[in-house]
């Protein structure tokens, strides 16, 4: 065959295993006339390679992050600025006001609780304070695993300051008692209120709903501060 054919194209085949390279160089190889022969690839220049670097990339600080111990193991719990709740592969999401989210990250918490319930024996509590000032009143939100996912069971603020506490009481009843101001509007201020301790259980959709009130031995003095 005479010389001077036209261009072959490189073939990659076991024979040749140069050919590979050049393919994977994205080099144009040209043959010589003799089709037996090993084609040559003169000045082969390598593809640019575009690598993308993830080190200056921004990383989003949560919120709130601790390690608890949930079903049996120890996993990562976490809350993020956009409302995004994981423990281990479970994922929920929480209203998180403003402030929170910018100055009152350290007035917060979160933590596992032994809900105590036959269907649901854990749960994650979050306290978000409502307000500002220290004695602003807590926001609580409640979360049960359902499936793959958390799912929010309650979202209510409790009293009128920062001392009432919502607590486990088992079989999934949740309880606390009202602070003394709550209980003097309630009663539509009279010169003392005695406070009541509000139980609250899963309803049957599956919220969390006052059930329960009974008097505590605790009163207030309602004109405290009457002029």
């Amino acid at each position: 065959m005479p010389h001077g054919g036209p261009p072959l194209h490189c073939v990659v085949s076991m024979r040749a295993p140069a050919l590979v390279m050049s393919a994977l160089l994205g080099v144009a190889c040209r043959g010589p006339s003799d089709p037996a022969a090993e084609p040559v690839c003169p000045s082969a220049r390598p593809a640019a390679i575009v690598v993308e670097s993830t080190v200056d990339k921004p990383t989003v600080q949560a919120l709130l992050q601790r390690e608890v111990e949930w079903r049996g193991a120890r996993h990562p719990l976490a809350l993020h600025p956009d409302g995004r709740l994981q423990v281990g592969r479970l994922e929920g999401r929480a209203e998180i006001p403003a402030r929170v989210a910018n100055e009152a990250a350290g007035q917060a918490w979160l933590r596992v609780i032994s809900l105590g319930d036959d269907e649901h024996a854990e749960a994650i509590l979050l306290s978000l304070p409502e307000g500002e000032g220290a004695q602003t009143p807590s926001r609580y939100q409640l979360f049960v695993a359902e499936g793959a996912e958390l799912r929010r069971v309650f979202n209510g603020t409790l009293g009128t300051d920062a001392t009432t506490e919502l607590r486990s009481v088992g079989r999934g009843r949740m309880q606390y008692v009202e602070d003394g101001e709550t209980a003097c509007r309630r009663l539509g201020q009279p010169k003392e209120a005695t406070r009541q301790a509000v139980t609250l259980g899963l309803d049957e959709a599956g919220q969390l709903v006052e059930t329960v009130r009974v008097d505590a031995s605790m009163s207030h003095p309602c004109d405290l501060h009457a002029g």
